[in-house]
């Protein structure tokens, strides 16, 4: 089966799994071979829960790095 995702290793936007259509099938991209995750993996991660999941870690990650001065500019020297 073809899936529309794309490959960290080689940016491949093809990528492919058997068709026994299992949860636990292996997503791999269809030049490099690289593992991608399973079919379980990517329905989730294309679920509604998931984005509000990543988008909370993101703002939660932006918040303390607020905190920590992460984000502010560093102070010029007078």
């Amino acid at each position: 089966m073809k899936h529309d995702i794309s490959c960290p290793r080689c940016g491949c936007s093809e990528a492919h799994s058997s068709d026994s259509d299992q949860a636990w099938d292996e997503i791999t991209c269809r030049i490099c071979k690289e593992f991608i995750g399973t079919r379980d993996y990517l329905s989730g991660f294309h679920s509604q829960n998931y984005r509000l999941h990543a988008l909370s870690l993101s703002l939660g990650m932006v918040i303390e790095m607020a905190h920590q001065g992460d984000l502010l500019p560093a102070a010029k020297a007078a």
